[in-house]
């Protein structure tokens, strides 16, 4: 009996210790605001992306607890509407506390200083801006002001390690990361260099640009496992597939135009990645590519096609979960659009030689409406959406008309009737022509410039009332508003 008590302690402490080594610690806790959730990544074979993401929501004093397993070093990012972002590096067994909305936001526990260190670097949420500032250096300089910054950001780093205030492993995914970050800032230049020449041009390129582009992809391959470990990998790879396409001597403008239209534009792209990347690499890329690209919900058709194939081959992916929520509602896209229109939902009669909002307001001569200035390719117009059904409830109950304005040009006006459906969006529709939207835009800002969405309160002769009202996101505000602006 003895013995066998020994046994099941020892089969309990090696499952404890097995358990143990693959997990990551973080408690933390958030100063001022705890109503939201903190969001944080979750590293899936090692890999930092941030669609791949849970949540945890802080207790009543602001705290949090929250156990990540993973079988090697990796990158940890917090973010959320109530926290200012911040990265983690942790391996397998280490425990951090992490404290927000504190005077340094400090990091504590494993790696301290170079928890601090690393959150103090430069890491533009947009490659593109930070490069922007490169932009008019010569291939040389641009070389030799690179190989400084990279030289500068380890040389503190080595002096930790030097030190012992941080561990070796983090010392190495800290060296990949800067590895993957300025080869990423350095292939970025030359890209928007492309794209400012015009792609129309691309035989006359200038060939020391072309080959700063190229060098670059020699000495820091993007096959390499280990570069694979930084945030910035997805993004590099993306500049690498651009220049081997623009440069394989059969790319051609007109063709490219094409797949946009006929809408195979994502399938080619992730054919292109078959060319070049493999195995894991391969994987990470076409998923975090499908991520990226449903997210615009757009809804094209062949997202679904893609994430099939995907499927079957990645049968045991483990990124595949983080995917099919977004998949999921483009297939139920496509069985709405079939379904009939609802005859809630109108189309303001002649809509396309309507040149002005006045104009636009002569169909509504007596009542009271909210309108709501909006394009298919707009995130933030499409999440007020959600809200939906309550704000077509308010209106009713107080007399007023919905009154939806799309901004979108005449090759999306199938995208347009799609969206219409799915969302549900009961009222009017008009979609502006030139003219209507040179009128929105006198009427937004005296600039030219225009914020969608963009919401208005008009009355029944027409007028303006209330040029900037409120979201349906903000219901009860915009019930308040309703009720000052209208005698209702």
């Amino acid at each position: 009996m003895r013995k066998l008590i020994f046994i099941v302690t020892i089969l309990l402490a090696l499952t404890a210790s097995c358990k143990k080594s693959n997990e990551i610690v973080i408690t933390g806790n958030i100063g001022g605001d705890i109503s939201g959730e903190i969001f944080y990544s979750v590293p899936v074979n090692g890999v930092d992306f941030l669609g791949f993401k849970e949540s945890v929501k802080p207790d009543s004093s602001g705290n949090f607890c929250i156990n990540i397993f993973s079988k090697e070093a990796a990158f940890i990012t917090f973010f959320g509407s109530v926290i200012s972002p911040k990265v983690i590096l942790a391996k397998p067994g280490d425990e951090i506390n992490i404290s927000f909305n504190t005077a340094d936001g400090k990091v504590s526990g494993a790696n301290e200083a170079g928890q601090k260190l690393y959150n103090s670097l430069l890491n533009p949420g947009n490659i593109q801006t930070e490069a922007g500032r490169l932009f008019d250096y010569s291939p040389d300089t641009l070389k030799a002001k690179i190989s400084d910054l990279k030289a500068n950001d380890l040389s503190k780093f080595k002096a930790l390690l030097d030190r012992r205030e941080i561990s070796k492993d983090f010392y190495d995914l800290i060296s990949a990361d800067r590895d993957c970050y300025y080869a990423l800032l350095t292939t970025t230049v030359p890209y928007l260099k492309l794209c400012e020449w015009g792609v129309k041009n691309i035989d006359t390129f200038p060939s020391e640009i072309k080959k700063l582009w190229e060098d670059v992809y020699l000495d820091f391959p993007v096959d390499q496992k280990y570069l694979l470990q930084s945030p910035w990998w997805f993004e590099y790879a993306n500049t690498y597939l651009k220049f081997k396409e623009f440069f394989s001597g059969s790319f051609s403008y007109l063709g490219y135009i094409e797949l946009y239209k006929n809408g195979t534009i994502h399938t080619h792209n992730l054919e292109l990645a078959k060319s070049y990347l493999e195995g894991s690499h391969l994987e990470y890329f076409r998923v975090a590519y499908l991520y990226s690209e449903a997210l615009q919900e757009e809804y094209e058709k062949e997202f679904i096609t893609l994430f099939d194939q995907f499927e079957t081959d990645y049968p045991n992916s483990n990124f595949t979960g983080y995917l099919e929520p977004l998949i999921s509602p483009i297939i139920e896209y496509y069985k709405i659009i079939d379904k009939p229109l609802s005859e809630k939902i109108k189309f303001v009669n002649d809509y396309g030689n309507l040149n002005t909002l006045k104009e636009c307001m002569a169909s509504f001569k007596g009542k009271r409406v909210y309108v709501d200035v909006w394009a298919t390719w707009c995130g933030p117009c499409k999440e007020e959406f959600k809200n939906e059904s309550q704000l077509a409830e308010l209106l009713k109950s107080k007399d007023i008309e919905m009154l939806y304005i799309s901004v979108d040009e005449d090759e999306r006006d199938q995208k347009w009737n799609g969206m219409i459906k799915f969302y549900n969006l009961e009222g009017n529709h008009i979609r502006a022509n030139k003219n209507l939207e040179d009128d929105l835009r006198r009427i937004f800002n005296s600039t030219g410039s225009l914020s969608i969405p963009w919401f208005m309160l008009i009355d029944e002769n027409g007028n303006i009332l209330v040029e900037h009202a409120k979201r349906p996101s903000h219901i009860e505000e915009l019930e308040k508003e309703l009720n000052t602006t209208f005698v209702l």
